[in-house]
């Protein structure tokens, strides 16, 4: 059965903040002789023939081999090429500095040696797997910590995908607890509490590369993700990519705050980004969302049939959402379920009364209730109690 469309997605930084998957921390690396400005964009990522000229020039990959030991440490690693040619000498530029503690592979390896390989790598009888394309998808190994990138790319999806093979927490950690809190517990006191991305900065001109602010950033502006990534590589050292973001968020905060007053930045904020009229219920403002930036690849999307029933039912009216906005508004709902919070229609008759829209199913029933009997007006002993 193919799928048209889904109701939710869950991505990595969901994974991160769940405590399904262990933070992930950045650091950029200045390669002065990488320079990416005269390469081609195709199908919307840099041309593969110019890109793998360049990675594989002699003083790019010495800019990439000693920082990666330097940094990496004794750390598992994992190094995404973009070309066999580049694989093979940067493995050998590794193994030259510390003998035997890289090994290459790409889509020509033959399946056995292939097989052994990832299996010495498993035993932790080689450090570095140096890869070309082998290890994007349909690959596991949680040992991994280190993700160095020496492969840049325009495509958020396959940057998602290349970071994403360092986040598995160590096997067996996670799964016996039963809440998020406990389980970033357990990851932030284990041997891995945390994944290292490498990129190399270098003049990259004109095209926008992707970094982890770009996957961890889904909820941001392009300014603030920007931001982040310059704080992020004005730094020199690894830094928790979802720190930086919030860092610039509050940066930018504060911008607005010299200019209005909060209240009012954050109303404008609302009305330039939601589709409804003042006469509408804003969901947004009854669940205090923040609208999210909408992705490229959601722009012009369609409200999915079934997307529009559970929205309807809800009592929210799916025609002024956007695709990206509706499924912002699904996830709030289904977290709400699976919190045992209240329904969007019993926080939106208690947001009409002055009351949190936050409470228990239960607790907004007995509130209800009470409205209710009091000729749908709040009784002021509700009211003092949650002043």
């Amino acid at each position: 059965m193919i799928y048209e469309s889904n109701a939710v997605d869950y991505d990595i930084l969901n994974g991160i903040n769940d405590g399904w998957l262990v933070p992930i921390k950045q650091q950029f690396v200045m390669a002065k002789d990488l320079d990416l400005s005269a390469c081609r964009t195709t199908a919307g990522d840099l041309n593969g023939a110019d890109l793998a000229r360049v990675m594989e020039y002699e003083a790019v990959l010495h800019e990439v081999a000693g920082p990666t030991l330097e940094i990496c440490g004794e750390r598992k690693t994992l190094i995404f090429t973009a070309s066999v040619a580049q694989a093979e000498r940067l493995a050998e530029i590794l193994n030259r500095h510390r003998p035997d503690c890289a090994q290459w592979v790409h889509g020509g390896t033959p399946k056995d040696v292939r097989k052994e390989m990832f299996a010495d790598y498993s035993r932790g009888r080689f450090q570095f797997l140096v890869n070309v394309g082998i290890t994007t998808e349909g690959w596991d190994e949680p040992l991994v910590e280190v993700i160095v990138q020496a492969r840049p790319t325009k495509s958020r999806a396959l940057y998602a995908q290349t970071i994403g093979r360092s986040t598995r927490p160590l096997p067996g950690l996670v799964d016996q607890y039963p809440a998020a809190e406990e389980r970033k517990a357990a990851i932030a006191a284990s041997a891995k509490p945390s994944a290292l991305v490498l990129d190399f900065v270098g003049n990259s001109g004109r095209h926008k590369l992707m970094t982890t602010a770009d996957v961890l950033g889904g909820n941001y502006d392009d300014d603030i993700i920007e931001l982040a990534e310059r704080n992020a590589k004005r730094t020199g050292v690894s830094v928790d990519m979802r720190e930086c973001l919030q860092d610039a968020a509050r940066q930018k905060h504060e911008e607005a705050e010299r200019r209005k007053r909060e209240e009012a930045a954050r109303r404008q904020a609302i009305r330039a980004n939601v589709q409804y009229s003042a006469r509408d219920v804003n969901p947004f403002e009854v669940f205090d969302l923040q609208p999210a930036r909408q992705r490229e690849w959601d722009k012009g999307k369609p409200v999915s049939e079934k997307m529009r029933g559970i929205l309807e039912k809800q009592g929210i009216d799916p025609d002024k959402l956007s695709f990206s906005e509706a499924r912002q508004i699904l996830g709030q709902i289904f977290h709400r379920w699976d919190k045992g919070l209240c329904s969007f229609k019993q926080a939106k008759l208690l947001k009409k009364n002055g009351l949190p829209g936050d409470v228990t199913r239960e607790q907004a029933k007995i509130w209800i209730d009470r409205i209710a009997q009091n000729g749908w007006r709040c009784p002021p002993d509700i009211r003092s109690s949650v002043a």
